[in-house]
């Protein structure tokens, strides 16, 4: 089967729930499909990027510039905000599609991509920016003691073959770098702490210094942890330092990382090579005398990093390999998607595929072993779901990852299903349709010759669905009445997320040509999504004059869905939770695409 349209602006998608997989052209994927990674069409933007120089918040305090060479690896992780990409914070390329990063990076949700390669932020001509379509947060990860403040995130595709990666420190090698040996640190961070506020280890976060927008580094001797514990003993009056934990710092104060600089790297160069060996977590201010930095372990979770390594997973209805994590269906009719597997592994591996305690009964899945042979390898199963009543429940698919007979890993893939009850939209919208949203929201209604959302609160979704068979040309009217880029009306064809409009559109047409068997079934689906806070003009999406008829002309333009990459209306960057003076907060950089 194929989908055609006629016309249509195409917007970014941003989806329910968390970072999302890769869109691929094949309706029958194979390992060659997968190594391509060649998404279908450009993912455009809701608003032009800016092409604006950096400014705001932009490198270590205290250091100098850093070698050009170290640029290749050290990540900036961007976020759009109100068509400028702002930097928030670093990471570490330690593979062609893997970032290591900080899980308070990741923690709050935003639609990121990785600038990789680049010197000088400002610099659009240098690098590659590329989005990332998966984060996973250390699962010990606690904001208020840091526990497992390490998080790694897969990208869009691989970077080019030029740029270099930094390798892990093995953990025999982690060993050597005790106190006292130098070790460096890089980003785009804050140069300066002007607030000297601190309430506690736990709050408090200093705010806003000034610099430029090229890459930072500066040296440190490593402190040990106990002495380290001592130090953020007199500021907090507990012991604040954990084993997994490493510290660097000077006691005079005056060279440190900062607000920005979260989530890049610390390395440490053990006989002749470079290694990452931490990753910036946080501190009590900035380059304070006798407080120095605190950065996570990489040593100490290299096991969960490469377990994170070892499969590519994507999610999709099964015309073609896309990011979907939400299911419609009317009451007493059953929806599936499949789950596509690749193994990264040198090694063979072995799949154990099941549902984590608490998930509904209500889904299902039809293979619960699967082999995947080699490098390469790719295999699938399919998740259904079924309800006899209205509701909105939720799963967790499981991959258990084993190797010779031992569990080495292990994945998750959250979802969410809506069991729509019948709606009756009356003779101007016939069909079978079927509405419904969750939280106590209105279900959508008729208004003489159109539909509408019903009311919506915040952070609650809003679904119309229609069922359709056979071929034919879906026409229809729609528009978003909504806060822009946060409240966002999507429209879904089989579960694919297809198309999406914010803001004050205005009605647009659009006209999709859809091929396939006399009676095979096609589900069409409006989902107003609200974000967790405000609302703005009608707080609706709109639908008219939809009419599904015969086959139309072949001169249709060819149609490539464009897939969601991220979550919906992430907020500016900056929201991160208060934690413990977590780097990473602050006024943002503006980045050049």
């Amino acid at each position: 089967m194929r989908y055609t349209q006629a016309s249509s602006v195409i917007m970014l998608m941003v989806a329910f729930g968390a970072f999302l997989g890769d869109n691929f052209a094949s309706s029958a994927p194979t390992a060659e499909d997968l190594k391509a990674q060649a998404p279908q069409g450009p993912m455009l933007p809701l608003r032009p990027i800016a092409q604006t120089p950096f400014h705001g918040p932009s490198f270590i305090v205290g250091g100098g510039l850093a070698d050009r060479s170290d640029s290749k690896w050290t990540v900036a992780l961007v976020t759009d905000t109100h068509g400028r990409l702002f930097q928030f914070c670093g990471g570490t390329l330690i593979s062609p599609k893997f970032v290591v990063t900080a899980a308070h990076c990741v923690a709050a949700g935003y639609d990121m991509s990785a600038v990789v390669g680049r010197y000088q932020l400002s610099d659009a001509s240098s690098g590659e920016m590329i989005k990332v379509v998966e984060a996973f947060m250390h699962p010990e990860y606690d904001p208020q003691t840091m526990q497992g403040d390490i998080a790694i995130l897969r990208l869009e595709r691989a970077v080019s073959s030029d740029i270099p990666t930094l390798p892990l420190i093995p953990p025999t090698k982690a060993k050597m770098v005790n106190e006292g040996q130098l070790v460096t640190v890089l980003g785009w961070g804050l140069t300066e702490e002007r607030s000297q506020k601190v309430d506690s280890v736990k709050g408090g976060l200093p705010v806003q210094g000034s610099g430029t927008d090229v890459l930072r580094a500066v040296t440190l001797p490593v402190v040990a942890n106990a002495k380290c514990n001592e130090e953020y003993r007199a500021v907090t009056a507990k012991d604040s330092i954990l084993d997994e934990e490493v510290c660097a710092g000077v006691d005079r104060g005056g060279l440190d990382s900062c607000q920005g600089d979260s989530g890049g790297p610390l390395t440490a160069t053990v006989n002749g090579k470079t290694y990452l060996f931490g990753v910036v977590s946080w501190g009590v201010g900035c380059a304070r005398a006798k407080v120095p930095g605190v950065y996570t372990r990489v040593s100490y979770h290299a096991d969960w990093l490469a377990s994170k390594m070892l499969l590519e997973v994507a999610t999709g209805s099964g015309r073609g390999l896309g990011a979907v994590n939400v299911l419609f269906a009317g009451v007493n009719r059953a929806a599936a998607f499949s789950v596509y597997i690749r193994s990264l592994a040198s090694n063979a591996l072995g799949l154990t595929l099941g549902f984590a305690k608490g998930s509904s009964s209500n889904f299902n899945i039809d293979e619960s072993k699967l082999s995947l042979p080699a490098s390469g390898a790719v295999e699938s199963a399919t998740v259904s779901y079924k309800s006899t009543r209205a509701e909105v429940a939720s799963a967790e698919v499981s991959l258990q990852i084993n190797e010779g007979g031992k569990q080495v890993g292990e994945q998750t893939i959250a979802l969410t299903a809506f069991a729509l009850p019948v709606a009756d939209f009356g003779k101007a919208f016939p069909g079978e349709w079927f509405s419904g949203a969750d939280s106590g929201a209105n279900a959508w209604v008729v208004d003489g010759g159109e539909i509408h959302s019903g009311n919506t609160h915040d952070a609650q979704t809003n679904v119309a669905l229609l069922y359709l068979k056979g071929s034919g040309v879906l026409n229809f009217k729609w528009r978003s009445s909504s806060e822009e880029t946060y409240d966002i009306v999507y429209f879904f064809l089989d579960n694919e997320p297809v198309d999406a409009l914010t803001g004050d559109s205005g009605w647009l047409s659009k006209s999709l040509l859809i091929e396939g068997e006399e009676e095979e079934e096609h589900t069409v689906a409006f989902a107003y999504v609200k974000d967790k806070s405000m609302g703005k003009y009608q707080d609706k999406a709109f639908v008219k004059d939809l009419h599904f008829g015969a086959m139309a002309d072949a001169g249709m333009e060819r149609f490539a869905p464009i897939l969601p990459k991220g979550k919906a209306g992430a907020r500016p960057a900056g929201k991160v939770a208060k934690g413990r003076g977590l780097r990473g907060s602050g006024d943002d950089g503006v980045v050049s695409a």
